[in-house]
């Protein structure tokens, strides 16, 4: 729904709907803050985009940072990396 509403430039209510998940106490995901991202981005929402940003940094469910380490870990394992290796790390570029 936020991912939806961010794509058609509808940023306010994208938050609103995030707003209305914290106050029911359901945990984002990583597509909820992507969509929320988006919607801050689309929106020149800078300032909300970086507190959601550090929100994301804060979630127990979200690793953020860790880039570096996992790419070090990916190249050392024993086999090659397949498709599955790089799905799991999700780097949309």
């Amino acid at each position: 729904m936020i991912s939806g509403l961010a794509l058609h430039g509808l940023d306010q209510q994208a938050i609103e709907i995030f707003l209305d998940m914290e106050n029911m106490e359901i945990e984002p995901d990583e597509i909820t803050f992507w969509g929320l991202l988006s919607a801050c981005s689309h929106g020149g929402l800078v300032v909300d985009g970086m507190y959601y940003f550090n929100l994301m940094r804060g979630s127990s469910t979200i690793w953020v940072g860790w880039l570096k380490e996992v790419l070090q870990i990916i190249e050392n394992a024993p086999l090659e990396a397949d498709v599955l290796a790089w799905k799991a790390v999700r780097v949309p570029l």
